[in-house]
């Protein structure tokens, strides 16, 4: 009797399919009671699952209270456009700030700004308790000042973002404004480690952008038809070593016009009963309730990304490797993060069956490892 090696091409795959729970009325994130004499912060359970619009109340209580300096929030926007890709963050481990402003040169593939602050125990650094249109976020320092204002006007959703840095005696500022209708969803997901370690996280990709950006009194305009910024909001209190995946894509439908926003994380929900996977279609959101599988090299972060699932098969081209790496004493860490371009299709079920093209989305994929 002969034996044959399969083909692996020819293999049945494996979905890893998850039962989410949307929320409807959105609550509070955590609660606190005492233990041992002690103040203690655990989820809410009502609250673990995924909805369109933000929870209440994601108050995590800074500090040592009931969590020994475990808390992370940040606001971080991507922008991408056609000359330029920016990332902007504000966040504070409890223990330090990491704020940041990166600008890249598409044209040149060089970055034309990297410049980061880290501030002992989150000195300069604001950020609301809880994300809503009428919050700001902002950090100052003599080498970085960077301010996020959320408000609402007539029918829309705006996101002003200013900041500015000096780097090698060059002055470069972004003044930004993100545009969206009030009615526009996002994904809203608390993932669950246990029940004192979660994280609460907004991903919106697919958000209009215009502005400027000034490098040395020299301004660039930027078209929002052509140029889309991705919000990551995180709230939540972290084990001390985590690795993620997290990928976005924004952009126009060649085939029908439509605004596409793509979202798709990995690793870090694993075994939580949550994913952070969804596509959002001129601003209506369809959840993706899969941990998806991710295959890319690791010894060569430049070749193509793909990403599959029971309706979803995408591949990532890079056109630039970001590369950080921190390594202080209680604080370290490393991330990969690649700027390029989409293709494939996303399937759509239900009552609307049909095909999304993802070719043509502008956006990026990393592998984050950490321990903070």
């Amino acid at each position: 009797m002969s034996t044959q090696t399969p083909d692996l091409k020819d293999e049945v795959p494996q979905y890893r399919l998850i039962t989410e729970t949307e929320l409807s009325n959105p609550s509070t994130l955590s609660l606190s009671t005492i233990q041992n004499n002690a103040p203690t912060i655990y989820l809410n359970p009502s609250a673990h699952g995924w909805c369109r619009r933000p929870l209440g109340d994601t108050r995590l209580y800074s500090g040592l209270f009931g969590g020994l300096m475990r808390n992370k929030r940040w606001e971080y926007y991507g922008v991408m456009t056609p000359k330029h890709v920016i990332g902007i963050i504000i966040s504070s481990l409890d223990y330090a700030g990491v704020n940041q402003l990166f600008i890249l040169d598409r044209e040149s593939n060089t970055p034309l700004l990297s410049k980061e602050v880290i501030a002992p125990l989150a000195r300069g650094v604001n950020l609301p308790d809880t994300y809503s249109p009428d919050t700001e976020a902002s950090f100052e320092s003599n080498d970085l000042s960077i301010r996020i204002v959320e408000s609402r006007t007539g029918e829309d959703r705006i996101t002003t973002i200013t900041a500015s840095a000096v780097q090698l005696g060059q002055k470069v500022s972004i003044a930004l404004t993100l545009s969206r209708p009030l009615t526009s969803e996002a994904l809203h997901v608390v993932v669950p480690w246990n029940s004192t370690q979660f994280q609460y996280t907004i991903k919106e990709p697919a958000i209009p952008c215009s502005g400027t950006i000034t490098i040395d009194r020299v301004l660039h305009t930027i078209n929002p038809s052509t140029s889309f910024a991705v919000l990551d909001h995180g709230r939540g209190r972290w084990p001390y070593s985590m690795k993620w995946n997290w990928a976005a894509g924004s952009g126009i439908s060649r085939t029908n016009g439509k605004r596409i926003g793509l979202q798709l994380g990995g690793k870090w929900t694993e075994g939580t009963g949550s994913t952070e996977n969804a596509i959002l279609i001129d601003g209506e959101l369809i959840k993706i309730s899969e941990e998806l599988d991710w295959k890319y090299d690791a010894t060569d972060w430049m070749k193509p990304w793909r990403i599959t699932g029971k309706d979803l098969d995408a591949t990532f081209t890079p056109f630039y490797e970001r590369v950080a790496k921190t390594n202080l004493v209680i604080l370290s860490g490393e991330t990969h993060q690649l700027f390029g371009r989409w293709e494939g299709v996303f399937r759509l079920r239900g009552g609307e069956e049909g095909v999304v093209s993802l070719d043509g989305l502008e956006g990026w994929s990393e592998e984050a490892r950490n321990s903070w």
